[in-house]
């Protein structure tokens, strides 16, 4: 018996070394999704009842630079495009961001009271101060979707336009 386990654990030994020295598949790691400096990204996507269409750059790791426009026909009409910047707090397949903006464009109320008298007259071309929030979502290292909610002020008027977003986003460039 003495001798049976003593085999048996010489036997166990010799065939871990073994498994030991061979290539042992390494677990598969997440994709590594980089927002870094140099790399070019743009999107376009459905907003409610509208479209929207950005392009820009990584000035800086994680700060994405560029410009936008959207068109919308739902409870307004309006037609806009301006610039932005955003700032993804970290890499990866899940991301957040905040983003800042100003926009210039046409505008235009609608007017549900079905008795011929506007509430707010005004009606017309306004600069647009614009904050939002978002998540990311990336499919691959090259495509993502994303999720924006805005708010946009408009200069002219005491306006508060929420805007909902949805895109999809390619990113070209190589990483660092």
């Amino acid at each position: 018996m003495k001798r049976l386990l003593q085999t048996s654990a010489l036997l166990l030994c010799l065939s871990s070394t073994l498994v030991l020295g061979q290539d042992v598949p390494k677990p598969k790691r997440p994709m590594p999704v980089e927002y870094s400096k140099g790399r070019l990204m743009g999107g376009a996507g459905i907003t409610f009842v509208g479209a929207t269409a950005k392009i820009g750059g990584f000035v800086r790791d994680r700060l994405w630079l560029g410009a936008q426009g959207e068109l919308h026909a739902a409870l307004s009409y309006r037609a806009e495009a301006g610039l932005f910047a955003r700032y993804y707090p970290w890499n990866g397949r899940l991301t957040t961001f905040a983003e800042t903006g100003v926009s210039y464009g046409r505008f235009d109320p609608w007017d549900f009271d079905f008795d011929g008298v506007r509430p707010d007259p005004w009606s017309g071309a306004s600069p647009k101060l614009n904050l939002g929030a978002g998540i990311e979502y990336r499919i691959t290292e090259r495509f993502g979707l994303e999720a924006v909610a805005k708010a946009g002020a408009l200069t002219a008027t005491k306006w508060i336009q929420p805007s909902f977003q949805g895109s999809l986003n390619y990113t070209f460039g190589r990483k660092r």
